[in-house]
């Protein structure tokens, strides 16, 4: 107890301190970490709340081209709690913008074991709330990205964002798309149509409204990048492993970002793929874009049965009398 009320004399003293000039040791990170540990395990519930509601930290790179040192600066002044930058947390010696798999990164059963074995009620919350996540897509926890900042984020961070974005501001989106497309190259060919799926899904009713320099800072057509990257980790995919979600959603946004040409080409061989369960899937409006793109006999009948359905048009195609 007698280094933490140290600390605490230190920090209303000099307003702050680092936590290199508090440890004066090489990883003062580390020794933080070590020395956090060992206080919460003496102060009382009550005590380690007031604690660490009296102090803030503010975590500190010092860059340097052939080297980079972590620090901590403690302080009481109130500041974003430091969840968001994975390069720092993780000492990422790469250096943005890039995106890379890491097979020494962080192992998803490893994390849940340690955890769970400190039976701690706010690990073990967070262990049930992303549990989905660690177990169908354990690689994206060690798949990153590194922006041009130098901060770093995770696969898994990258698709929960997308998610999670906010309606109500789009000009944010493009930066979480593009988050999501930089690591898909680089996780495990397992992982990749969960995360195509949900990519297709989000971008299918985002697209009208992304901003315009999202296309422009591509140099391609709009979506042109997003679109053609989606059908190349599609075409890895066996056939009969295909989600047709999947399928259905890059339909669904060459339609809505006009490539005409693209559903000419792809549109009945992706179709053919669905079968009888998948085609009941679509809608009529799907039906309005793709019938004239498709020449199968029996696809143009089911696209004509699922009209139908949804409209109520009779099989000699003309529409019901309101009378």
């Amino acid at each position: 107890m007698y280094s933490a009320n140290l600390l605490l004399l230190a920090v209303l003293a000099e307003d702050g301190v680092n936590a290199s000039e508090f440890f004066d040791e090489g990883d003062p990170v580390d020794r933080w970490w070590r020395c956090a540990q060992l206080w919460r395990s003496q102060f009382s519930e009550a005590s380690w709340e007031a604690f660490t509601r009296t102090l803030s930290l503010e975590r500190r790179t010092l860059d340097g081209r052939l080297d980079r040192t972590w620090d901590l600066r403690i302080g009481t002044r109130e500041v974003a709690p430091g969840t968001s930058d994975l390069a720092w947390s993780l000492r990422m010696p790469s250096w943005g913008p890039t995106a890379y798999h890491d097979s020494k990164g962080v192992d998803a059963a490893d994390l849940i074991r340690r955890m769970s074995f400190l039976c701690e009620t706010d690990g073990q919350q967070l262990l049930h709330a992303l549990s989905p996540l660690l177990h169908r897509l354990p690689d994206s926890m060690r798949t990153y990205r590194i922006h041009d900042d130098q901060s770093g984020l995770s696969a898994a961070h990258a698709l929960v964002s997308l998610m999670c974005r906010d309606p109500g501001h789009p000009d944010d989106w493009d930066r979480r798309y593009h988050d999501v497309l930089s690591v898909l190259p680089y996780l495990p060919f397992e992982d990749c149509a969960p995360v195509v799926d949900v990519l297709a899904r989000h971008l299918v009713h985002d697209a009208a409204r992304l901003p315009g320099d999202t296309w422009h800072r591509t140099g391609h057509a709009p979506g042109r990048e997003e679109l053609d990257d989606g059908f190349a980790v599609l075409e890895r995919i066996p056939v009969a492993e295909r989600s047709p979600e999947v399928v259905i959603g890059l339909l669904r946004l060459a339609r809505e970002l006009g490539r005409d040409d693209w559903l000419a080409e792809h549109a009945e061989p992706m179709l053919l793929s669905l079968g009888i369960e998948g085609l009941g899937r679509l809608r009529a409006t799907d039906v309005d874009s793709l019938r004239d793109r498709v020449r199968d006999t029996a696809l143009r009948t089911a696209l004509g049965s699922i009209e139908r359905v949804w409209r109520g048009v009779p099989e000699d195609g003309r529409q019901p009398s309101s009378g």
